[in-house]
């Protein structure tokens, strides 16, 4: 009875079915998680305006902090892939989507309280803006860099094609990330303005959160992205 127990659950993952998702769901993710980097990239644009205008030192600090978020999500999520297994794995990157998502909704209330503080703060003009959109963006964008290298460690240990699999999920982060841009000053932005675009990303992230390790954890850590996203509406 073990041996055809085994044998069935070993066909199942040579289907092409299990084989095509099993090959699709790592660049989804990837696609997901960059196009969301982005998106909060644009709209911190336009939250930013509200504080200290439009210029060029609001887009150079957004890129900086935004770029170095993502870099040092970049080693967390290599550090937390190379200590995980597949199911760690995959518990790990609905961890970090829920943080994601409760970091990514906390900008709403986060920008108000950075820019009123460095107000208070002796500080020159471009260093207020900067230290302001440090700490709006740089939690959550440490949050979301770190998703795709738990991604890519999880791919590698499936896959024996290398430079096939690391050159696949480069690809869609970039096209997720041209995707999140366009996207978002094209449609989102017109559409829905900053404070429900931030909405959306939230639940997004959340939601593929859940799907990635459906449990009672994820179940609740749903419910508590729900609750703060009410209270904060």
């Amino acid at each position: 009875m073990r041996i055809v127990t085994t044998s069935n659950t070993q066909a199942q993952r040579n289907s092409p079915i299990s084989q095509f998702v099993s090959s699709v769901w790592p660049l989804a993710l990837v696609f997901l998680a960059s196009a969301c980097v982005m998106v909060i990239e644009i709209v911190a644009g336009r939250l930013i305006a509200r504080h200290v205008g439009t210029s060029l030192y609001t887009w150079t600090s957004i890129i900086a902090v935004v770029l170095a978020g993502v870099a040092l999500g970049n080693y967390l999520g290599g550090w937390i892939g190379d200590r995980s297994n597949e199911r760690s794995s995959r518990n790990a990157l609905s961890l970090l989507f829920f943080v994601s998502a409760l970091l990514s909704l906390s900008i709403l209330w986060v920008h108000w309280i950075a820019f009123d503080l460095a107000a208070t703060l002796a500080l020159s003009w471009p260093m207020r803006i900067l230290f302001g959109v440090t700490a709006t963006f740089l939690l959550p964008s440490i949050a979301l860099g770190a998703i795709s290298p738990v991604v890519a460690a999880v791919a590698l240990r499936r896959s024996t094609r290398i430079g096939g699999t690391i050159g696949g999920l480069y690809a869609w982060g970039s096209i997720g990330a041209i995707a999140g841009t366009l996207a978002t000053g094209f449609v989102l932005i017109p559409a829905f303005g900053t404070s429900l675009i931030l909405f959306i990303v939230a639940l997004c992230l959340g939601l593929i959160g859940f799907i990635v390790a459906p449990s009672l954890k994820s179940i609740v850590g749903l419910g508590v992205l729900f609750g703060v996203a009410l209270a904060t509406s």
